[in-house]
């Protein structure tokens, strides 16, 4: 039993330092779902039938190749089929300011935190440019610690619990991060 009590705290030890030591640059991104602005919306629909991540819902907007906001793909809903051809998604972008965002040199359990406040559970990362790299996510992190803790879950059991909107095998980071806080080990 102390045997048993001792790797507890050595492994809850190892995760502690990945989430200190650890940057959100470290993370493999998802890549980001991006469309031109002066896109129509049967290009979007074409656009949103062909994806493969359910809980993927928003697409990022570039014109002239430069990032130019957010929409959600739910604008689909809001517009007759009549009006497809002539409504453009620029329409109803949204600054890419109000997405959640972190820089990629933040650490990792500053992501963590900023996942937990957010209303989609999944944050966009920025380089010091401010320019867009990508999305990250609890699966994300979560896989993350695991593969820095060694352990290497194989696909059936990552493909069980992806697009679950939660940290896989119910691994509990903010908790974590609190006893943390509390113990005074981060700001």
């Amino acid at each position: 039993m102390e045997l048993i009590h001792q790797s507890l705290k050595i492994n809850f030890f190892k995760i502690e330092n990945i989430l200190k030591l650890s940057k959100v640059s470290d993370l493999k991104l998802k890549p980001l779902r991006k469309i031109e602005s002066n896109s129509n919306l049967f290009d979007l629909n074409n656009f949103v039938k062909n994806k493969k991540d359910n809980q993927d819902n928003y697409l990022f907007l570039t014109k002239s190749g430069r990032w130019d906001g957010f929409i959600q793909e739910n604008i689909l809903k809001s517009v007759s089929v009549k009006k497809w051809d002539r409504t453009f998604v620029e329409d109803f972008k949204q600054s890419i300011n109000k997405f959640p965002s972190i820089n990629c040199s933040a650490q990792l359990w500053r992501v963590i935190e900023k996942i937990e406040t957010s209303n989609e559970g999944i944050i966009l990362v920025i380089n010091p440019a401010g320019i867009p790299l990508g999305i990250v996510d609890r699966n994300r992190i979560g896989y993350f610690v695991f593969n820095k803790l060694g352990l290497k879950l194989p696909s059936n059991i990552i493909n069980k619990f992806n697009n679950k909107d939660k940290y896989p095998l119910g691994i509990e980071l903010p908790r974590i991060i609190k006893l943390m806080r509390k113990k005074g080990e981060i700001e």
